[in-house]
């Protein structure tokens, strides 16, 4: 072995022990950060979050359905304040019909590309698409005015 190679090998297994090294330090400091009250308290934050967002989440999802209901009964778009019901036209097509479609057409696709149909399609004579009117519903985000003024 020539002493070049010999001086890297030696260098890298210092590097490598220094790396483990640093490794066990950290592993010590991370022990040390996670028994520390403050730790504790921020895990317990994080959890408390992630529990407010998931009861927000269920909420607006309960909100939702009964906005899209009242919308399908009354046609009410605004149903209570803060809380409106929005159309918007959305193009739904299959696929497979969409490239044959597209190759009757003297094209030669080998694959569609979904985003410039959809783009395209309302423009395109006799293409085999649905324009489908979709409601979306949409709450404010200030619901301030149902906080009790206690709050």
């Amino acid at each position: 072995m020539n002493d070049e190679i010999l001086a890297i090998l030696e260098q890298l297994a210092e590097a490598r022990a220094s790396l483990e090294s640093r490794k066990r330090f950290e592993a010590e400091c991370q022990a040390d950060v996670e028994q520390s009250p403050a730790y504790t308290h921020f895990r317990d934050a994080q959890f408390w979050r992630r529990e407010s967002q998931r009861e927000v989440d269920r909420l607006a999802a309960r909100i939702r359905e009964k906005a899209l209901a009242v919308y399908a009964e009354t046609g009410n778009k605004n149903p209570w304040p803060g809380v409106q019901i929005e159309e918007h036209m959305a193009v739904e097509f299959d696929e497979n019909d969409a490239l044959a479609w597209c190759r009757g057409r003297g094209g030669i696709l080998v694959k569609l590309d979904k985003p410039a149909f959809l783009e395209a399609a309302p423009f395109l004579a006799n293409a085999p698409v649905s324009n489908i009117k979709r409601q979306r519903v949409v709450i404010a985000k200030d619901l301030s005015q149902y906080l009790d003024s206690e709050t």
